[in-house]
């Protein structure tokens, strides 16, 4: 939690951060899957970003994230809304 709120005062980010140390959110998203590292599978959180409601509502989901323009996708997202 610490490392959390140091990344977010070193950015300047103005919202929190959450920290998911019970991987209860990872397990309700189901974000953690399987990934080849140097040759050997291990579980980690795939790379995803969700767009959710005030009422807690998933309304876009995008899996399998690349960076490149991603954001810019997001965006344009909302921007239609």
């Amino acid at each position: 939690m610490k490392s959390h709120q140091n990344f977010a005062t070193k950015q300047n980010i103005p919202f929190a951060i959450l920290s998911d140390q019970n991987q209860q959110l990872c397990d309700t998203f189901a974000v953690i899957i399987p990934k080849i590292i140097f040759g050997k599978q291990v579980f980690g959180v795939e790379r995803c970003t969700f767009f959710i409601s005030a009422d807690a509502k998933i309304i876009q989901q995008w899996r399998k994230v690349k960076t490149p323009g991603h954001a810019e996708n997001v965006l344009n997202f909302v921007k239609n809304l």
